[in-house]
């Protein structure tokens, strides 16, 4: 056995543009990322029982600020100069995990997996003029999981299950932007997951594989309790629901690897976020179904050079009315480019194109991305271009610098919360995010 641990630590600041029309003097996102891990590995493969215990730890403290003289904010800051919000959350999370491998014959792999995990979301947000609810939530879970893998000469076969205990509670609170009150509750829900394979490898090259199953997904912490005034909390949600498969094939020639597969998805109690200019509120509908296919392909070109290459196309549907699924672009393509010219130092680029989507359920105009207007009736989508620079001096020591979407000054609100979260602003983009990473193991 071998002990690891390690620890990251990652800052990011970026500026929160404002609608379209409109400027932002000193609006901001900041965001601080502290990792560590610590576990126990076994590295003698020919040991027939192991076990392998984990220990995790996150600590993310994210906040945007602005004034009364942005012009995204709360429109009643402009009512007082020199007023300021801060909307600010600390996220915690200590994950136990215990993985147990079991080889009892050279062709059958058993893997069991018991988590713990803790989840602590606590909101902030301070104001000299506006006040904003805060809902305070926490989460404990448990979930064991088994997989089994059979191999029978160029045959295989997968099964695998989980299940999964979730307590999660909220202090509760008075949303003065609604004039709302939270009343302090707590639940108890269950959720579990199945799935089996089937796989053929006629070839030494070539694997062709079939997966299906069902699973469930538990709404989070921001979706049933809200987030910083901007969300309204959903406490009733139910969990997600669906069935999922996928077929396809994996080649390996030497310096190329490819995997093309199509996939179909069908779900019921489908969590949807549905905003306006006021508030956006999680809400379960009928289900949803989305199908397409993917293409992967990895081209080693020497021993400094990488190119990959993912492409994503696809159909949705909401089965409630019929419309495409919000923020689901048809197609998406990222093209990377890797190259190590230096001994430790790795550059990355990579461009991200996302087709035409919609960013509301009922797929309305002015809610399209690209907006159409004069300049770009005929755009198809948009291009996003990306940068990383890692150097490793040591083992166990790396710095990098990265930078996503270079050529736009957008924020996606899944990682930088915003005070009017249904506004123009809340988009699908890549995050304009300029960061410097450190990491330390041992």
């Amino acid at each position: 056995y071998t002990l690891h641990s390690g620890l990251s630590f990652t800052y990011n600041n970026n500026h929160i543009p404002a609608p379209e029309g409109r400027v932002n003097k000193t609006a901001q996102y900041t965001e601080k990322n502290f990792n560590t891990y610590i576990n126990l590995k076994n590295e003698d493969d020919k040991r027939k029982v192991s076990i392998n215990p984990g220990l995790y730890f996150i600590y993310k403290d994210g906040a945007s600020f602005s004034t009364s003289i942005d012009q995204s904010g709360f429109s009643l800051m402009s009512g007082k100069r020199n007023s300021y919000l801060e909307l600010r959350y600390v996220e915690k999370m200590i994950s136990v995990p215990v993985h147990l491998l079991f080889k009892p014959a050279s062709f059958l792999d058993i893997t069991s997996l018991v988590t713990l995990t803790y989840n602590d979301f606590n909101p902030l947000s301070q104001s000299d003029y506006v006040a904003i609810g805060d809902w305070h939530s926490k989460e404990v879970n448990a979930q064991g999981a088994l997989d089994v893998k059979l191999n029978f000469g160029p045959f295989g076969f997968s099964a695998g299950g989980s299940v999964k205990g979730i307590y999660a509670k909220t202090d509760g609170g008075f949303d003065y932007r609604s004039y709302r009150k939270i009343d302090p509750s707590d639940t108890i829900i269950s959720i579990h997951a199945f799935s089996s394979g089937l796989n053929y490898r006629p070839v030494e090259n070539i694997l062709l594989y079939c997966n299906g199953g069902m699973y469930s997904n538990a709404p989070t912490l921001r979706e049933r309790y809200g987030s910083k005034g901007g969300v309204a909390p959903n406490p009733d949600l139910k969990p997600e629901t669906g069935y999922t498969g996928d077929i396809g094939c994996k080649l390996k020639f030497k310096s190329i690897y490819a995997d093309i597969a199509g996939f179909y998805n069908r779900s019921k109690n489908t969590i949807i976020l549905h905003h306006n200019s006021f508030e956006s509120k999680p809400l379960n509908t009928e289900g949803a179904i989305v199908y397409g296919s993917e293409m992967d392909v990895n081209w080693d070109i020497s021993k400094y050079i990488n190119i990959q290459a993912k492409s994503t196309v696809q159909k949705t549907k909401n089965l409630s009315n019929g419309k495409r699924l919000p923020n689901e672009p048809a197609v998406s393509i990222i093209g990377k480019f890797i190259t190590r010219p230096l001994k430790g130092v790795t550059l990355n680029y990579w461009a991200d194109f996302k087709s035409v989507y919609y960013r509301d359920p009922a797929n309305t105009s002015s809610f399209r991305v690209p907006v159409l207007s004069s300049t770009n009736a005929i755009n198809f989508g948009q291009l996003f271009h990306n940068i990383n620079i890692e150097w490793v001096p040591q083992k166990n020591i790396s710095l990098s610098f990265s930078a996503r979407n270079l050529t736009r000054d957008n924020l996606s609100f899944d990682e930088a919360p915003h005070p009017m979260e249904g506004e123009y602003s809340w988009i699908l983009y890549p995050t304009n995010t300029w960061a410097v990473t450190g990491s330390y193991s041992f």
